[in-house]
């Protein structure tokens, strides 16, 4: 499915659109600002993230789309138009409607809501517009933050996954949690 154009999606105080390329230089910066509080949790963002790294993480994405495998969206102030962060689906299973929900906010506008805003209008996007019925969220159990948004936005806790992710510090205990449609 190609990248549409006009897809908006909105959440209280946020408005979402697919990534695109002009979007580099404020990923760039955003990231930059918020290393220290996003790399231990994902393995894209190092010390070194660059102006390559940036536009090879908007590619990813772009192509994601194209290939119908993940849905990811610039997250933005919908008064500003400031570069908040980034909400989205990846690994779409199509044969069994599932995918797995990611977000991240820049360190300066965490605390505001924009997470959770995003994260659910990702969330409630992906069950009616992309036919999924299960969103996962999973979140590393030393992350308190992530976990508190999955569930505001609904998502119920199952479990603890045992060492399911190698983070940057090593194998990880997930926390998983799941929204039915």
């Amino acid at each position: 499915m190609p990248t549409p154009a006009d897809l908006t999606l909105r959440g209280p105080g946020v408005v979402l659109h697919p990534y695109v390329p002009s979007d580099e230089n404020e990923l760039l910066e955003a990231v930059t600002e918020s290393i220290a509080e996003i790399s231990p949790f994902e393995t894209w963002c190092t010390p070194r993230f660059c102006a390559k790294d940036a536009e090879r993480y908007i590619a990813g994405w772009m192509d994601a789309w194209k290939s119908g495998t993940g849905y990811y969206f610039s997250v933005r102030d919908q008064t500003s138009g400031r570069f908040l962060g980034s909400a989205g689906i990846a690994g779409v299973d199509r044969a069994h409607l599932i995918a797995g929900l990611g977000y991240w906010v820049r360190t300066l506008e965490t605390g505001r809501g924009v997470a959770t805003s995003a994260a659910g209008a990702v969330a409630r996007w992906a069950i009616a517009a992309r036919g999924l019925n299960r969103i996962e969220v999973m979140a590393a159990v030393s992350n308190p933050a992530s976990r508190r948004i999955a569930e505001k936005i609904g998502a119920e806790f199952e479990g603890v996954l045992r060492r399911r992710l190698v983070l940057p510090g090593g194998p990880t205990d997930m926390a998983m949690y799941s929204i039915i449609a």
